[in-house]
Parts: structure tokens; C-alpha cells; sequence
């Protein structure tokens, strides 16, 4: 299957934001997976284990317009 194939209407992504050189590739990834017909939505749930990682993975989201909604949500 092609990456231009895929068409979802959901991305799940839990604690994959750990790497800083994986952080643009990530962005761009999700930005892929988000670029479908439709209005397809992606949350992500992270652990912040480095601020500078989270802040670099945040401005490359907003660099390449996928932007975050609510960074801080509170389950309880």
C-alpha cells in the first residue's frame, strides 16, 4: 500500500513524541495522514519528558500548518 492511499478518518498516537530528530518526520507524517478527503482529526497523548523536544515537535507542527488544539487537556 502507498502512503497516498491511505485515507483516514482517525489517527491515534500515544507517547511518540521522544526523539528530537524525529520530530519534523513526525509533523510531516501526521500532516500526510491528515491531508485525506473529509475532515480527518488526529490525537496524539504525550508524556513531556523533554520541554525542548515537545517545543521543537509543536513548532514544526505549526510550521507545516498542523496545528494542536488543545495541548493541555485534563481527564479527570
Amino acid at each position: 500500500m502507498e502512503w497516498k492511499d491511505l485515507q483516514p478518518n482517525l489517527v491515534l498516537a500515544a507517547d511518540v513524541v521522544y526523539d528530537p530528530s524525529l520530530v519534523l518526520p513526525l509533523a510531516k507524517t501526521i500532516r500526510v495522514l491528515l491531508s485525506g478527503p473529509g475532515k480527518p482529526r488526529a490525537f496524539l497523548s504525550a508524556t513531556i519528558r523533554h520541554e525542548q523536544t515537545w517545543k521543537d515537535f509543536l513548532g514544526c507542527c505549526r510550521f507545516i500548518s498542523c496545528f494542536f488544539l488543545n495541548q493541555n487537556f485534563d481527564y479527570k
